[in-house]
């Protein structure tokens, strides 16, 4: 499940430069599929059909407008404006979600993607099936013709909990070998919002799509991404892609947060379990070894006592590092280590300040 917030703003009298914002989570109401690989796209549009009718946020809804995405109309007319329907085939086929800008938005009203799964796993084509032309004219006027195509009526909290119960798998079966007229009239479609990611390296690795559905709809789409050609992943694979792109894994990466810190503290809790299980001679003696903190990362020891820890984060870091660290005694900074031999680092290994003879060797 994904933690997703929405944020309101309302100026008042006494402070009209400062907008009041409200933030209301919607925790448990929201679930998010991580799709990620140069055939996302590709498998999304075998599973996700957009149908024409669209289920805007109401006028009580935070995001609300007076005209909702689909009331838009295609680019070829005089508004220069593009529906979410219109835009999502035209990016669908693109041969990497890098493409676009990370966090690019696309709210969808879909059918049910029980009603076309298929019975068994099949292969993907390994070309893009939409024009990279098209797409890339698209993608340059973004802003102006797809301004309103993040709109979806998973804002609105009525429209949440009418999606949050779908129709049994059964019924679903039923309609399969009926008219799409037919089955479109008997299952309500659902509101789901797709979400750019163009990874952490070049050359779009790791890059895809985030899809987001009301709670409820998991298996609902899990089965027909699996069948369509996706693998699932463990937590343990998704660390190791994240490691590769360079990106940072919440809340393991994060220790100046709240999160960050209960999972330090459960795994050392864990670890040192596992550890004195054990018999002396069967354990290594890190005493000797010379490894004071084995179970997490003592971040604490190498500040000042009683020092507020946070991590430095953004585009400046390496400008800040190199010309104001100086302002920043207690900032720890994510880097990456690769390995110029053979062998990896074992988790909260030490890491020491390279010696000149350390600098000869690596040449």
């Amino acid at each position: 499940a994904t933690a997703t917030a929405t944020a309101t703003a309302t100026a008042t009298a006494s402070t009209p430069t400062r907008p009041i914002v409200t933030i209301t989570s919607l925790q448990s109401q929201l679930l998010r599929f991580e799709l990620r690989g140069p055939k996302a796209g590709l498998i999304l549009s075998r599973v996700l059909q957009p149908t024409t009718h669209h289920s805007a946020p109401s006028s009580s809804s935070p995001l609300s407008s007076s005209s909702s995405s689909d009331q838009l109309h295609n680019t070829n007319t005089n508004t220069n404006t593009t529906t979410s329907g219109e835009a999502w085939r035209l990016v669908s086929g693109l041969r990497s979600a890098a493409s676009l800008p990370s966090g690019t938005s696309i709210g969808l009203t879909v059918s049910d993607p029980r009603l076309f799964t298929p019975l068994r796993s099949s292969h993907l084509p390994t070309k893009p099936v939409t024009s990279s032309y098209d797409a890339s004219k698209l993608i340059e006027k973004w802003d102006s013709a797809c301004a309103q195509v993040a709109r979806s009526g998973l804002w609105d909290a009525d429209r949440r909990s009418s999606l949050s119960t779908p129709i049994a798998v059964g019924e679903v079966s039923k309609l399969r070998n009926t008219p799409p007229s037919v089955s479109a009239s008997k299952l309500p479609p659902v509101d789901i919002i797709l979400v750019a990611q163009n990874g952490g390296l070049s050359r779009g690795y790791g890059s895809g799509w985030d899809v987001i559905v009301p709670a409820g709809w998991g298996s609902a789409f899990w089965t027909p991404f699996v069948l369509a050609g996706a693998r699932a992943i463990g937590l343990r694979d998704h660390m190791g892609s994240l490691t590769e792109q360079g990106q940072l894994n919440f809340p393991q990466e994060w220790p100046d947060t709240a999160a960050g810190k209960e999972q330090a503290r459960s795994n050392h809790m864990k670890l040192e379990t596992l550890y004195k299980r054990r018999p002396p001679s069967k354990r290594p003696n890190y005493d000797l070894l010379d490894s004071p903190h084995p179970f997490s990362p003592a971040w604490d020891t190498l500040f000042q006592p009683g020092s507020d820890i946070y991590v430095l984060r953004g585009g400046r870091t390496r400008s800040v590092v190199a010309h104001e660290s100086a302002s920043h005694p207690s900032a720890l900074v994510h880097v990456t280590v690769r390995m110029v031999s053979r062998g990896r680092p074992l988790p909260h290994s030490m890491i020491c300040t390279a010696t000149e003879e350390d600098h000869q060797t690596c040449r």
